[in-house]
């Protein structure tokens, strides 16, 4: 378990800024700052002036004007953008993990015992072909030395693909993206990723599709698995999310996955909840089921629950609480859960630190619980 949990833990926010609990500064469309429109992948130029002047602090620049900073939030704090819509960033996250916090001296268990892990050096790039930006490219290509999951392949891509928006309303992508399903949690160890097997390095060849309004927004993807993989464990099949917008603080929505290899069929389902409270603070919640059914027979049916609240106490801070409940198996009584609370911090443009607490307690009928402790402090710098 302790290895999987590490594992899992060493891709852990990998594609930029995106963060679902900012819906509690009132943007309620992951388009407002992001090329793709479920909030992945490289911000926008407004995306990055309003990550510079709303979302982080003015730690190093406290002389300087919101109006000045936004000017100079563009790639190496240029105070203009690269012609020819030439969009680049570059991102680093390292991480301190420690396991078993508290077994002996927590102090010695959380920073002498610690592991440094560097999780990622990536360069992702938006080339806009035209003015409007209807047609636009976007790539990624990441080095990730020390990922536990693929030690012969430190060189991957994540995702590329062709943004086409004939209008406001619709977008077309096609190439390799994230699964749409659920809440896009940056966390790849929370429950909700790691059982719907949308984790760092589960992205798809496909075509997505999406309709949205001011109150609306449906999106449709047809997958086909990663075709650089050379497996026959890929899964093809179609996804739809649907959430209604009833003001700029709230998202309400539901989400439906269905897909098969020849190994195994799988359905999801999800129903979720964004809800913002203004200056920063939200209410984030999703409830999942999953049912497997396996080409050798059996059916396994799984369930999970993710509630998440945050405080914003200053500019550029941010004060968290996840609770998580997991049962993989809903013919048996066993379960997890997972508590705690959780610090991050944008220090100043292009620098964040994140420090997460995390108790985890399994229940078992006839068998004592167990507790693992953990503590992660990150670093992520980006240009």
């Amino acid at each position: 378990m302790k290895f999987l949990i590490t594992a899992s833990l060493l891709i852990i926010s990998l594609n930029c800024f995106s963060y679902p609990k900012f819906i509690g500064h009132g943007y309620n469309s992951c388009l407002t700052c992001h090329y793709n429109s479920q909030g992945n992948g490289p911000l926008s130029d407004y995306g990055r002036a309003l990550g510079a002047t709303e979302i982080s602090g003015k730690t190093f620049r406290a002389e300087k004007s919101d109006d000045e900073i936004g000017k100079s939030s563009n790639f190496l704090w240029m105070k203009k953008p690269l012609p020819w819509g030439i969009r680049p960033s570059i991102n680093y996250r390292g991480m301190l993990f420690s396991e078993g916090v508290g077994n002996n001296d927590v102090v010695q268990d959380m920073w002498t015992d610690a592991q440094y892990i560097n999780m990622q050096i990536s360069a992702n790039v938006a080339i806009k072909i035209d003015e409007k930006e209807k047609y636009t490219l976007v790539g990624e290509v990441s080095y990730n030395p020390d990922d536990r999951n693929d030690e012969d392949n430190s060189f991957r891509s994540r995702e590329y693909y062709f943004r086409w928006m004939p209008t406001k309303s619709f977008i077309t992508y096609l190439g390799l993206m994230d699964k749409v399903f659920g809440i896009r949690f940056e966390n790849h160890y929370l429950f909700s990723r790691s059982l719907s097997g949308l984790m760092q390095n589960d992205q798809s060849h496909g075509v997505t599709l999406v309709y949205q309004t001011d109150s609306w927004e449906i999106t449709g993807q047809y997958f086909l698995g990663n075709v650089h993989i050379e497996k026959d464990t890929e899964q093809t099949g179609i996804n739809a999310k649907l959430v209604y917008k009833a003001n700029s603080f709230n998202r309400w929505g539901a989400s439906f996955l269905t897909s098969s290899s020849p190994y195994i069929e799988k359905t999801m389902m999800s129903v979720h909840i964004e809800h913002g409270l203004g200056h920063g603070t939200s209410i984030l919640g999703e409830f999942g089921v999953i049912n497997q059914l396996p080409k050798t027979g059996g059916e396994i049916g799984s369930r999970y629950l993710h509630l998440q609240g945050t405080l914003r106490p200053t500019r550029g801070l941010y004060v968290y609480q996840v609770f998580e409940y997991v049962n993989n198996n809903t013919q048996n009584t066993s379960y997890s859960m997972r508590v705690g609370p959780g610090v991050q911090w944008f220090v100043d443009q292009g620098l964040e630190f994140r420090f997460d607490l995390l108790n985890q307690r399994a229940f078992s009928d006839g068998n004592p619980t167990t507790d693992e402790w953990e503590f992660l402090s990150q670093v992520h710098v980006w240009l």
